[in-house]
């Protein structure tokens, strides 16, 4: 996926219903972003742990996926995110 088709990608989920709720974007090191309707955001990493947060805007939220896009992403960035 190109970095452009972000906004895109992120725009579905004005038109998610219950059964899709979320878009998602992983890379090739493992971490997965899944971004849902109701405006959680979680991280899982290559071991299946996950991070939640709420409350991301839109430019903080394609600016992650692009982060996690472009293997420019550090797990260690997100304090502050509940863990699970």
């Amino acid at each position: 996926m190109l970095l452009e088709d972000l906004p895109r990608l992120l725009q579905t989920l004005e038109e998610a219903d219950d059964e899709h709720p979320q878009v998602d974007l992983g890379n090739s090191e493992g971490l997965v972003v899944s971004v849902h309707k109701n405006g959680l955001v979680i991280i899982t990493d290559d071991q299946d742990y996950e991070y939640f947060k709420r409350g991301l805007d839109r430019a903080e939220t394609l600016a992650l996926m692009g982060r996690v896009a472009t293997l420019d992403f550090d797990v260690a960035s997100l304090r502050g995110w509940d863990d699970g």
